[in-house]
């Protein structure tokens, strides 16, 4: 199976409909480091495309 299928398969998957690249995490992290997210703490922060949505609940 192609990288770029795998992708597009997991895409698919997720709620967004979208991948999300190391550099959009990497956005996060920055953020989280700098002075705009120093009243943020605590937190669980999903950067996944919404993929929580998609298991089946118990």
């Amino acid at each position: 199976v192609e990288p770029a299928e795998v992708r597009r398969l997991y895409a698919i998957g997720t709620s967004m409909q979208c991948f999300v690249d190391p550099e959009e995490i990497a956005d996060l992290i920055v953020y989280m480091c700098s002075d705009h997210g120093r009243h943020i703490s605590g937190q669980v922060i999903g950067v996944d495309g919404n993929t929580e949505t998609l298991w089946p609940r118990a």
